[in-house]
């Protein structure tokens, strides 16, 4: 069990963690911070949906933001990389830790799951079922939320959590880590794994 930070800077760490680096420590911070209470615990369920999904291990957990993502931010600088990006990233993996070949992807984009299609059966794809649709606009999810004009956030924060929480379970991850999501589940993934993943 993560302890919480004895100091008030995200950036310094205790004298007894030294050694083990300002990564590390943020990780720590972060899993910490990303304690569930017994009510988000039920109803995100990760156990249910791991059973449903067929999340088992060895598996790759792959972040591919699209959407609203792509139009602001560091994000529009560069653009969205397309799911083959993703794929030669996958196919890398999968040869170095011995023919991994379940890939668990949490995506904003309804497109990208179609385009998993092509890489089947090479690849068996697994992700959450819901509604993506939300996700394909011009406005920042973090705008939509706070506007109060009937969009969802309550569902937004539990399909995110539930996603981040199993790429976080995954034992290889291909992000892009301009993503705090993608960013957040590699800490997690690394404290579980005591390794990079």
């Amino acid at each position: 069990q993560a302890l919480p930070p004895g100091d008030k800077r995200f950036d310094v760490v205790p004298k007894a963690f030294a050694r083990k680096g300002v990564f590390w420590w943020r990780a720590v911070q972060m899993a910490w911070m990303l304690r569930l209470n017994n009510a988000t615990a039920a109803e995100v369920d990760l156990e249910g949906y791991k059973r449903e999904l067929g999340f088992k291990h060895p598996i790759i957990g792959v972040h591919v933001r699209h959407g609203d993502g792509c139009l602001h931010g560091r994000r529009k600088q560069h653009g969205c990389k397309p799911l083959q990006s993703y794929i030669d990233e996958i196919r890398t993996l999968r040869d170095l830790y011995g023919g991994v070949n379940t890939v668990f992807i949490a995506t904003d984009s309804s497109t990208v799951l179609a385009d998993t299609k092509q890489f089947e059966p090479e690849f068996k794809f697994i992700y959450l079922d819901m509604d993506r649709a939300k996700y394909n606009t011009k406005d920042k999810i973090e705008s939509q939320m706070s506007s109060g004009k009937g969009f969802d956030s309550h569902d937004v924060m539990i399909s995110s959590l539930r996603d981040m929480l199993l790429l976080g379970e995954s034992d290889y991850l291909v992000t892009h880590q301009a993503s705090t999501m993608s960013r957040i589940a590699l800490q997690l993934a690394m404290l579980r794994l005591k390794h990079v993943p």
